[in-house]
């Protein structure tokens, strides 16, 4: 077949979303289908471009002489035309939805805000009438779904970038490798290695987002003494987040509400726990309290508990890791299921 995937794309920022198409488009390829990507420039700001990337994507048409399925997994991408639409969804503008009333959305608080959240929603119903199937990355996002839009989709757990079962050395640090944003919430993993009560380490790996949130965790870090406790990685190659996946003493992961957030599953690959939050979203359908990591409330002194209950023993951080491993192994996750659905 001839496939399209439809996505957005917000210059220079690479995440889960990027590295999903990537790997989509490649096992499409794979599978012997013709494939093209098409990228819609996105921005958030001001709520006018949001409206304007909206009718912009609903004003164009894929031809369907020359195109067999379009495949669209973001905001406002979904909203492009073609008979022969499958949605495989990452998240919708959560700024309109699920962090509406949260500290994290800059919407709410402006003069157009209201107006943009009726028009995203409105847009939104449309384009989902309009899609053949629609399907979701994990069952948190299905929930969000028909609890905003009344849409039931089932969910298909996209596969990692790497799936390797190797888990090297139980080190002296933990691992947090995640793009930095607020919602990703490094400053709370920061304030927890604080009050750890052990020599544990914390490497967290990453793109910053912009300059001036560089230059408060420097300065915290350089203000409270951690500098030989806390390391900033920024971006790292793929071998080399392996590497550090495989030597490290456990995964922290500790978002707001992710979406689904491969980093559960590439540490479960590793045959690492994973320490996350009882509000953390995703990672809480794979992550089972004391079995395969630890789930804290998004408090620094309790996820320093956990970090230090990892450091003094190793056997219980094996003993997780193991069954970490156990359970992405069983759950089967493949692009061959993912493929079915979309293309079948």
């Amino acid at each position: 077949m001839k496939i399209c995937i439809a996505t957005v794309k917000s210059p220079f920022i690479r995440g889960g979303a990027e590295i999903l198409v990537e790997n989509l488009k490649y096992h499409l390829l794979q599978a012997g289908h013709k494939v093209e990507d098409i990228s819609i420039p996105f921005a958030a700001h001001p709520p006018q471009s949001l409206t304007d990337m909206i009718r912009a994507c609903q004003l164009l048409s894929i031809d369907k002489n020359m195109v067999d399925v379009v495949i669209s997994t973001k905001f406002p991408a979904y909203c492009i035309n073609h008979p022969v639409k499958r949605l495989w969804i990452l998240h919708q503008h959560r700024q309109a939805y699920d962090l509406w009333n949260t500290r994290f959305s800059s919407l709410k608080g402006h003069p157009e805000g209201a107006d943009t959240k009726r028009f995203i929603f409105e847009s939104d119903n449309q384009a989902f009438r309009e899609a053949q199937r629609i399907y979701t990355i994990s069952k948190n996002v299905s929930k969000r779904l028909q609890r905003n839009n009344g849409v039931f989709a089932p969910h298909l757990y996209p596969p990692p970038n790497s799936t390797g079962s190797i888990s090297g050395e139980y080190g002296d640090y933990i691992f947090y490798p995640s793009r930095i944003n607020p919602t990703k919430r490094q400053f709370l993993a920061l304030q927890a290695a604080l009050k750890a009560n052990t020599r544990v380490k914390l490497l967290l790996a990453g793109a910053w987002e912009d300059a001036t949130s560089r230059a408060f965790f420097e300065r915290y870090i350089e203000d409270h003494g951690m500098k030989g406790q806390v390391s900033f990685l920024g971006y790292v190659s793929e071998r080399k987040k392996n590497y550090l996946y495989e030597n490290c003493l456990g995964v922290l992961f500790i978002p707001y509400d992710e979406d689904y957030g491969y980093v559960t599953v590439e540490a479960f690959h590793r045959g690492k726990p994973v320490i996350t939050c009882a509000d953390s979203g995703g990672p809480l359908e794979f992550v089972e309290n004391g079995v395969n990591g630890i789930i804290a409330r998004p408090d620094p002194l309790e996820l320093a508990q956990a970090m230090d209950w990892l450091y003094m023993d190793r056997g219980v951080a094996k003993k997780m890791g193991s069954a970490a491993l156990e359970k992405i192994i069983s759950m089967d996750i493949t692009w061959n299921k993912v493929l079915c659905a979309l293309t079948e």
